[in-house]
């Protein structure tokens, strides 16, 4: 198998980064490496590209987060596998993730331009503006060709990839909808980008955005400033800004990235997320059998779920695996036959989706159904795509038909 060696520079020290074929992106390394040139950077730029699980065998199409640093291997592999573990608990969305490397000067990428002692110490500062030009003008385009996106976009920094995110969300308010500033370093110019990236945040009232900042509590030069700047902007906050912030008192500096991206996920997606969770835990824990309060249930989820998703530009229509935990609990409570109605909605809802015709087909098999239950068994398997698990299922449902009767 050929090799591609890959150099990452941390902290003085050299790593080699093997690179794999496509197929490995499912794999154990869940995210394929790819080299884009940038005309305004004027270089190549190696991209870590991990696709959620499903795409392959989904018609869906889905955000896209920017993670700045991915040449932190570790940061980044920490940042994918959590991100699906969120997504499969129906948390978050699942996320189309882009994880750029850094060139090679990383200070002057991420940087805006330094004064005074600041530029003293980092003389070759001052790139942010054309780096912010290469994310929103080449690299999402580039993956807007490849891949099914969504517009909602989400930007991810840490340190000076977190000053570079507030940098982003103050010039160019509209480019991400969400952003995610993990221990940012704004003690830049002696703190003055405290104030000025609060001002510029806080004055534009046209755009809706969601910002989300961290520091920890063992990197006073990051943690006391950040809390200056958490203070400005609750001060002026407009309300088209959806502002939230957390603490980590023990984290270092180092260990901020982990909890800071995976609670300001949380955070941003809550209009979205788990929706249905209390609602239908009151309805088990009542053990309500009565079919009119879960068709109640559906109806203000689709109201809430539609309010959220408009909310963050994203597409309103309430995603089926909120309406299969419902006919789920509807099953569970009062037997297949009160379920059916709610299988035949998420069939009518997604005519498309080779698990909703297999669930279906599982209670009518229930009930002894057995042509009809034929006949959503034989579209699933019309419509699955290569790789879906459903396949295997449709299969082994369709074996358990035609086998001679005992």
């Amino acid at each position: 198998m050929p090799r591609i060696r890959l150099a990452i520079l941390t902290v003085g020290v050299t790593f080699a980064l093997p690179s794999a074929p496509a197929a490995h992106a499912q794999g154990l390394l869940p995210f394929d490496i790819h080299d884009v040139h940038s005309a305004t950077l004027n270089s190549n730029r190696s991209v870590f590209v991990s696709l959620p699980r499903d795409y392959a065998w989904s018609t869906r199409r889905y955000p896209v987060l920017v993670l700045l640093d991915a040449n932190d291997t570790a940061q980044f592999t920490a940042a994918v596998a959590n991100i699906r573990f969120l997504a499969s608990r129906a948390t978050i969305p699942s996320l189309i993730i882009l994880g750029v490397a850094n060139g090679k000067d990383r200070t002057n990428e991420l940087t805006p331009p330094a004064r005074d002692s600041t530029a003293k110490l980092f003389p070759t500062a001052g790139g942010a503006d054309a780096y912010l030009r290469f994310l929103t003008d080449e690299l999402i385009p580039w993956a807007d060709e490849r891949w099914r996106t969504q517009p909602m976009r989400v930007l991810a920094g840490h340190s000076l990839g977190g000053l570079f995110a507030l940098h982003a969300i103050a010039k160019k308010p509209d480019a991400f909808r969400i952003v995610i500033a993990m221990s940012p370093s704004i003690w830049w110019n002696d703190t003055t980008a405290v104030e000025e990236y609060a001002q510029a945040i806080t004055r534009e009232t046209a755009v809706k955005r969601t910002l989300f900042v961290t520091s920890g509590g063992y990197e006073g030069a990051i943690d006391r400033p950040t809390l200056s700047f958490i203070a400005k902007v609750e001060a002026k906050r407009p309300p088209t800004l959806a502002f939230a912030h957390a603490r980590y008192p023990h984290d270092t500096h180092g260990l901020t990235p982990l909890p800071s991206l995976l609670d300001g996920l949380r955070a941003s997606f809550a209009p979205i997320s788990q929706l249905s969770d209390s609602s239908v835990s009151s309805l088990l824990d009542r053990r309500v059998r009565d079919t009119t309060a879960w068709w109640g249930l559906l109806r203000d989820l689709d109201v809430r779920y539609s309010a959220g998703a408009r909310s963050l530009g994203m597409p309103p229509e309430l995603p089926e695996r909120h309406v299969d935990e419902l006919a789920g609990a509807v099953e569970f409570l009062s037997g297949s036959k009160a379920a059916l109605p709610m299988r035949r909605e998420i069939v009518r809802r997604f005519p498309a989706s080779p698990t909703a015709h297999l669930g279906l087909a599982q209670l009518l098999l229930a009930a002894a159904d057995t042509v009809p239950a034929r006949a959503e068994i034989t579209v699933a398997l019309q419509a699955v795509k290569p790789g879906d698990p459903a396949e295997e299922r449709a299969r082994r449902m369709l074996a358990a038909l035609d086998a001679p009767k005992k």
